[in-house]
């Protein structure tokens, strides 16, 4: 992530239903982020789907956090957020 443009402050890390399908009827919905120098594993996320029920429920997307540049542009800090966000593709939960 070192080589993004200084400008680029944030990374938002979404999952969405390409097929509109809500997340809640998704079986074993999780999201993995690794390092890439280190092949370390930074976070882990599960959602819970397949019953129909519970926070994702009736969503096609959801953010689960923000990575931030912090200030002097050299590290990243991940901030969980895991919120409903509409439509089926990232460029619809935005606000651009």
């Amino acid at each position: 992530m070192q080589r993004l443009p200084p400008q680029v402050r944030h990374l938002a890390i979404i999952i969405n239903s390409y097929s509109n399908v809500p997340l809640g009827k998704v079986e074993q919905i999780n999201c993995h982020l690794f390092d890439r120098a280190t092949k370390n594993e930074m976070c882990e996320f599960r959602l819970s789907g397949g019953g129909g029920s519970g926070e994702i429920a009736g969503a096609t997307g959801v953010l689960l956090g923000v990575l931030s540049r912090d200030s002097d542009l050299l590290d990243w800090v991940f901030t969980a957020i895991s919120r409903q966000v509409p439509g089926n593709v990232a460029k619809m939960a935005t606000d651009d």
